[in-house]
């Protein structure tokens, strides 16, 4: 947006200078362009406008208001306003009629510019009316209408995690006739998780049905469609979605947000082609691991959980204002802690499920959705909420052996029963493991200097002959992932989880 930005005021600069000299050394009475300035203005707002398309429209919007407000003089300042309007008005980017609306709304309806008339202002105005509630990005207007059978229907009036395309069409208009065929022919040929509302603008039930028999009949029978009309136009689907000519077709995502607008059949299937691959998404991909590797070695070694839970919320605050770049996002980071074996991971991982995926339905709606993030998220904070830290140590019993300065697994026949909830000490682990695992290896080879230094660690092998209530402890704690260790305090409450003796030993040796 700087390069931008130093460009205009690199042109207004040149031509409104040179502009306004024109006309002062020339005329007496009314400032007045000549026709060579104004050439030369048009040229270049041309060329900036083209600069700044692939911006943002908000961002758009305050370079219109740059332009527009640098231009000191009235002529000038009227010509720049109409360019700019006009151009977002007729502009092939889908969406830029917002930035009309904008300008009607900041400039030409509070008089801080002028239109050439009264009429045009009207016009302006207008339209804007009619198109300010379905722009892109914007929740689409709830809308009750009659079906084909006498029935109500009721869209969009909360998200129902289905993606749907709107269409609004006529019997007698020649454009809806090529629409519909080849809207037609896109669902009969295609397996679009999509729902269609095809709404008939017109009051005639006869020539409606007609048309819909001969048209908007589909071949398949899985195509979900809805015919639907409102001939005393009730519902105001006029206005809510600026429908003043048809054909009007609108995609509207699984969150009940416009995607899509002014659609025809051919950019439709563009749009629903793109939105199939992101119903393919796969998290926790290679490429977003190597990014959130990259995240974290930038925390260096000692951050702690509560630096990772305000990492999760700032991800999150950044990516809430589109809900696609928010579930990639966080769907990406929640698969990626799943993958650590941190302790400290394992609380964000918690956390994030519980605020972010599990907390917001109405963000994790889809099919897609439920089948690789919301059930595995369940899964995950059932595992994560055993023996979470500040809870007591839970009341079982294991048979396991008291590291006392050394520990082998050959220890086995030296085991004894403990009652875990009747551990007490700041310096007191429990360290579930599997005989035969080599991470549950190198973390005995670290235990050995911790016990050393005064610490307690009760070892305990994970198998059905040597502890006989295995399954009670499974479902106690999260030993689905060996070695599992607790560190528990002075009055049997668990303060640490998922501990790593590997890096203990290093932190105690520094």
């Amino acid at each position: 947006m700087g390069h931008a930005r130093k460009f205009a005021a690199c042109f207004l600069s040149m031509i409104l200078c040179a502009s306004v000299f024109c006309f002062r050394a020339n005329a007496e009475v009314t400032p007045q362009l000549d026709s060579a300035s104004y050439a030369a203005l048009g040229q270049k707002l041309d060329e900036y406008l083209r600069r700044i398309e692939p911006l943002d429209f908000h961002t758009q919007e305050e370079e219109c208001d740059f332009l527009i407000s640098s231009c000191k003089d009235s002529a000038a300042r009227q010509f720049t306003a109409l360019k700019v309007y006009t151009h977002y008005l007729h502009s092939k980017v889908m969406g830029a009629e917002a930035v009309a609306i904008y300008l009607t709304d900041n400039w030409f309806a509070p008089g801080k510019v002028q239109m050439h008339s009264s009429i045009d202002l009207m016009n302006a105005k207008i339209f804007a009316d009619f198109n300010r509630q379905s722009l892109i990005g914007m929740r689409a207007p709830a809308l009750e209408l009659k079906r084909m059978d006498g029935g109500t229907a009721a869209l969009f009036g909360k998200p129902d995690g289905r993606r749907r395309i709107l269409y609004f069409y006529d019997t007698g208009c020649a454009n809806c006739l090529a629409q519909s065929v080849m809207l037609r022919s896109l669902l009969d040929n295609s397996d679009y998780d999509v729902e269609l509302d095809a709404v008939y603008t017109g009051a005639d039930s006869t020539a409606w049905k007609k048309y819909v028999e001969s048209h908007l009949s589909f071949v398949r029978k899985d195509v979900s469609v809805n015919h639907l009309w409102d001939p005393e136009v009730n519902s105001d689907f006029q206005r809510k979605y600026g429908v003043l000519q048809t054909p009007r077709m609108f995609l509207v995502d699984r969150d009940g947000i416009i995607i899509g607008r002014g659609l025809d059949a051919p950019v439709l299937a563009q749009m629903l082609d793109k939105v199939a691959d992101e119903d393919n998404y796969e998290y926790g991909n290679e490429s977003s691991i190597q990014l959130y590797n990259r995240i974290f070695v930038s925390l260096g070694e000692n951050y702690g959980v509560d630096d990772l839970r305000s990492l999760v919320d700032h991800i999150a605050e950044r990516t809430s204002g589109d809900n696609q770049t928010f579930r990639e996002t966080m769907g990406d980071l929640f698969y990626y802690l799943s993958y650590q074996q941190d302790g400290r991971c394992k609380e964000a991982e918690k956390y994030l499920c519980d605020n972010y995926i599990l907390s917001r339905p109405d963000i994790w709606a889809g099919p897609s959705d439920s089948l690789k993030v919301v059930g595995f998220a369940k899964t995950m904070s059932d595992l994560l909420s055993r023996s979470m830290p500040g809870s007591h140590v839970p009341n079982v019993s294991v048979r396991g052996v008291y590291g006392r300065g050394s520990f082998s697994e050959d220890s086995k026949f030296s085991a004894k029963r403990y009652r875990l909830d009747k551990l007490r000490g700041s310096d007191t682990y429990v360290m579930f493991y599997y005989r035969g695992c080599s991470l549950c290896k190198e973390y005995m080879e670290a235990a050995g200097d911790l016990l050393s230094s005064g610490r307690k660690i009760l070892f305990v092998s994970v198998s059905t002959d040597e502890q006989p209530n295995l399954e009670e402890l499974l479902d106690k704690f999260d030993l689905t992932s060996l070695p599992f260790v607790l560190r528990i305090g002075r009055h049997g409450e668990v303060l640490e989880r998922y501990v790593d003796f590997r890096r203990l030993k290093a932190s105690a040796g520094k």
